[in-house]
């Protein structure tokens, strides 16, 4: 979480997701993803994304070698900040019957 003044400005956390049936496995892989980010509009742009994501990636460096996203395809802003942070575009996967690109950091390769 970031604030300003007090006040929220921007969000994000992990999730740990389990894949025990085969209806799941559209889903993606089980493992660590980023989940939620959010930023207020009246801050976007000014990098509180990439803090924020940075902070979530050395919190999970902890626990996994493996993070996951899934980005809607049209989402260009987040797919070029996870990019810039060494996500890769591994597949699409659905949720809730929606279209979703996911993607992979393998901490090993940049931690």
């Amino acid at each position: 979480m970031a604030t300003i003044d007090d006040l929220v400005v921007a969000y994000g956390h992990t999730t740990f997701h389990t894949r025990t049936s085969e209806d799941e496995l559209d889903a993606g892989p089980g493992g660590y993803f980023l989940s939620g980010l959010l930023v207020s509009p009246g801050h976007r742009r000014q990098g509180l994304g990439t803090l924020l994501t940075s902070a979530r990636i050395d919190e999970l460096r902890q626990v996994t070698d493996v993070i996951y996203y899934r980005a809607e395809p049209d989402n260009q802003a987040t797919i070029d900040m996870h990019s810039q942070l060494g996500f890769k575009e591994v597949g699409g996967v659905q949720r809730d019957g929606r279209d979703f690109t996911l993607f992979c950091l393998e901490l090993s390769v940049t931690g």
